[in-house]
């Protein structure tokens, strides 16, 4: 820790601090804590960055303050991904809020209790775009247009709501409730993630002249940021006090405050641990979205909007960091082959190779303690005798001392026993007996949590722990498979087995001194620099070897070879069944033509899908397609055309949707598609899309000539806890099909 402080105190004095501006959406408040966190905790000093915090004013546009220039870095709303599409030149490095904080709200006097209710309504709404789309988004999915409704300029006065100046308002679920509710106003709330709308909000932007010219600046600036959004939602109570002491501009209450904090946790962690994540198909998903309502009609480049760094791209942090430590300190399983063993006072094995590759990358010598057991190196890294464990597991325990990268090894447990004994299928297989597990292992502490019935011996090593299961000292020993099959090939033969693989995997990463997080993320970058072919070809490398002594293994070979023979014959006869049996399903679920599933398939596996849905309260919706006057194009110019217009849409379909989509010729000219985990809006999306993209289809007749053709679609929700079959939504679906081929064909219609 001291070398760590003093590192700081060097590079900091060693360069003038970059000034940079950070341009925030609104006033100050728990909105923006990790920044304020950033800077008052010194970690934007740590990074060389002396950041000013400017609050929004009246009118500020914080967009255009950054296409200017005015600011190196701003906060904006998923409508960043309309502004890229309308041409500013801009990257977005983190998202701060998973899901947006913006709902609608309402007096319970006013009696407005769902969506249906917004028709006729006032609603105060801000000018930015994100506001207008959640709004259409959720009224949609009821019939209601933007007309229909009467929006208001925002007053930024929540007596608004209760003395009837507005039906409903735009507010943000950290804030306006809590305000109210100490009023004692009883509220509404209507959230647009309730009804499928999971927006990005308070994205970090740049422009893209700042990632050209300055790109290890803006990766500094987001990673501080993020250290510091850490730091605030881990100590609420002190970050609240600040903002109450520097940054309370709004006069607002320690209880307001801690209410605003406790919410925005939720949100900065909703379905994800990793804080400031950008998912690329989450902006694609946003984008269609924004495409469908018609904000955008231009592809925007996701990879280009969304920023990420090179895997080794290091920070001029990171750099200096480097240089000043020189040496980094490793302790390793000194007895642990494939993985790890120090031999001859050399590291060796599977994480010899990848450090190996690491050393090459940072230029800087990274140094074996040598230790005699994994015990003593656990001990080491508490003592700070090292730095890094080059290849541990992350438990709680570990956790007290240590962070841990990403794993870059995963290997499943299984168990050895004697050659008589029975097959173990998992843990309860096991109930009672002894097995042994090596001294330190992670899985002593897993399994002892998960599954206290099982007697637990700790071993010293591999060797020792097969040693007493050869002596009948314990029933079997529970390791990894690989470094179980190592030693097998050195002893044993004929007297152990593999008697089983259990559903528990070791993910196995780099350990790093908790106190040290730049070298934290100087081995993330390193891991996340190693490619699939270079992974295989380490694990292939070692896990061909062979530990030869001496013993002649012809009787063996020969026993063994005539097992082998034995059943690859068993196994062939079995593999022809098996793929008869296949070849017989496939040919009864799959369409001849399009080789797209068929009814019965469609049928068969929805009511599967419908049943795990109503255990899961899943969201899912079913397209119904028909080729519109297909009679026409059979007639005209012949079934043989007619065939090509049917397999170029099937082609279509298979490519406009997602794996985990259902696709089927539901017979003739009409097509099925079952849409797992999507609400109504969500299909009439896919369906528009589908629609669209159909129009731009041709088929080649004679004489170069070619024709077009439509499609018309009926789309309908899935009522799972209310219907127990597939029928009941295919028949609205049809329904709806009907509707839109007497208004016109061409057309999407839905049914709930």
């Amino acid at each position: 820790m001291r070398f760590i402080l003093f590192f700081i105190l060097l590079y900091t004095s060693a360069f003038s601090l970059d000034k940079i501006s950070l341009q925030l959406h609104w006033k100050h408040q728990f909105q923006f804590a990790g920044y304020y966190m950033a800077k008052e905790k010194g970690f934007y000093k740590e990074f060389g960055l002396d950041v000013n915090i400017k609050e929004y004013q009246n009118n500020t546009d914080a967009l255009d303050e950054v296409i200017k220039e005015s600011v190196e870095y701003a906060i904006g709303r998923s409508s960043l991904i309309i502004d890229q599409a309308k041409g500013s030149d801009i990257k977005l490095l983190l998202a701060a809020f998973q899901s947006s904080p913006q709902v609608f709200i309402s007096s319970k006097k006013s009696n407005i209790t769902k969506i249906e209710d917004f028709k006729s309504k006032k609603i105060m709404l801000t000018p930015d775009m994100s506001n207008i789309v959640s709004l259409r988004a959720i009224t949609n999915k009821v019939g209601i247009n933007i007309a229909d409704m009467h929006i208001i300029p925002h007053s930024f006065n929540i007596d608004d709501i209760s003395n009837n100046k507005t039906d409903l308002m735009l507010a943000y679920i950290s804030n306006e409730p809590f305000l109210l509710k100490e009023k004692g106003v009883d509220i509404n709330i209507f959230n647009p993630s309730d009804y499928g709308f999971d927006f990005y909000s308070d994205i970090l932007f740049t422009s893209a002249h700042e990632i050209q010219s300055h790109s290890s600046r803006a990766i500094d600036f987001r990673d501080a940021s993020l250290r510091g959004w850490k730091y605030a939602f881990e100590n609420i109570e002190e970050t609240v006090e600040l903002i109450l002491t520097k940054y309370n501009t709004q006069n607002k209450s320690k209880k307001a405050l801690l209410f605003e904090a406790r919410e925005l946790k939720k949100l900065a962690y909703h379905k994800t641990k990793t804080l400031g994540k950008i998912d690329k198909s989450k902006i694609q998903r946003i984008y269609d979205m924004y495409n469908v309502m018609g904000f955008v009609d231009k592809k925007i480049d996701i990879d280009s909007l969304v920023f990420e760094e090179d895997s080794m791209d290091l920070t001029n942090l990171e750099k200096y960091y480097l240089e000043k430590k020189k040496v980094i300190t490793m302790c390793v399983d000194p007895n642990w082959l494939p993985f790890e063993k120090i031999q001859d006072s050399k590291h060796i094995g599977i994480s010899a190779d990848y450090f190996k590759i690491f050393r090459e990358k940072l230029g800087v010598d990274i140094e074996l303690v040598p230790t005699k057991s994994w015990m003593q190196s656990l001990e080491y890294a508490q003592q700070r005798k090292c730095d890094i464990l080059s290849l541990a597991m992350q438990t709680p325990s570990r956790k007290e001392y240590m962070n841990f990268t990403q794993p870059y090894i995963k290997t499943p447990l299984v168990i050895a026993t004697k050659i008589d004994a029975p097959f173990v299928n998992d843990f309860s297989s096991i109930k009672g007996k002894k097995v042994g597990i090596t001294k330190g292992y992670s899985s002593i502490e897993l399994i002892r949590k998960n599954h206290p019935e099982i007697n637990i011996v700790e071993v010293e090593n591999i060797q020792d722990g097969l040693d007493k299961v050869t002596h009948n000292e314990i029933f079997g020993y529970i390791g990894t498979l690989a470094g179980i099959g190592a030693i097998f090939q050195q002893n044993y033969m004929g007297e152990l087995k593999i008697a089983g693989k259990f559903d528990l995997f070791w993910e196995l990463g780099i350990g790093v001194r908790d106190d040290d997080e730049v070298l934290l993320r100087i081995f993330e970058k390193l891991i996340q620099g190693i490619d699939t072919k270079t992974q295989q070809s380490i694990m292939n490398h070692w896990v061909a070897i062979k530990y030869e002594k001496g013993v002649d293994y012809t009787l063996i070979l020969n026993i063994l070879l005539a097992v082998v023979v034995v059943l690859v014959f068993i196994l062939y006869r079995h593999y022809l069944l098996k793929k008869s049996n296949k070849e017989l399903e496939q040919l009864a679920t799959t369409d001849h033509m399009t080789k797209l599933h068929n009814r019965r398939y469609f049928s068969e596996t929805t009511e599967y899908i419908l049943a795990l849905a109503r255990r899961n309260d899943t969201q899912m919706s079913a397209l119904l397609l028909d080729i519109d006057k297909f009679k026409n194009v059979n007639d005209t110019y012949g079934h043989k055309v007619g065939d090509d217009v049917i397999i170029l849409l099937a082609n279509l379909l298979r490519k406009m949707t997602r794996e985990s989509d259902i696709v089927c010729r539901y017979g003739g000219e009409e097509f099925a598609i079952f849409l797992p985990r999507t609400d109504i809006v969500g299909a009439k999306e896919i369906a528009e899309k589908i629609r669209k993209a159909v129009e731009k289809l041709s088929v080649e007749i004679e004489d170069k000539n070619s024709i077009k053709f439509t499609i018309s679609i009926g789309v309908s929700e899935v009522k799972a806890n209310e219907e127990y079959s597939i029928e009941a939504t295919m028949n609205r679906a049809d329904q709806a099909l009907y509707e839109a081929k007497e208004h016109g064909r061409n057309k999407v219609v839905s049914h709930i």
